[in-house]
């Protein structure tokens, strides 16, 4: 069993607020997404525009069925509802290695 992650880049729709979107994501990871099977992080990172959701799970399986888990909720139409969908990109991808800083 591999930890899996999503890998999901998009931007926000013209206008929005950022600080409206991150507590809409906040809504949903609490609300939805951190109560899933196999739920371990979400992370989010931007860079200008263009933001990127580094979202891990236990398995592959795991990040298959999460996939399902927030459809047609509140909370992720909400959170939905800031974004481009046309510039939304996702990749699943199972871990393979971790490089570390050595001391």
């Amino acid at each position: 069993m591999k930890k899996t992650a999503w890998i999901i880049t998009y931007k926000l729709k013209k206008g929005v607020d950022e600080e409206d979107f991150i507590d809409a994501t906040q809504c949903l990871h609490d609300e939805v997404l951190s109560k899933a099977k196999g739920f371990i992080f979400w992370q989010q990172y931007k860079q200008e525009s263009t933001w990127t959701d580094f979202v891990m799970w236990e398995s592959t399986d795991d990040a298959n069925n999460g996939l399902d888990v927030g459809h047609g909720t509140i909370q992720a139409k909400h959170f939905y509802s800031f974004i481009q969908m046309t510039t939304c990109r996702m990749t699943i991808s199972e871990f393979v290695k971790q490089y570390e800083r050595s001391l």
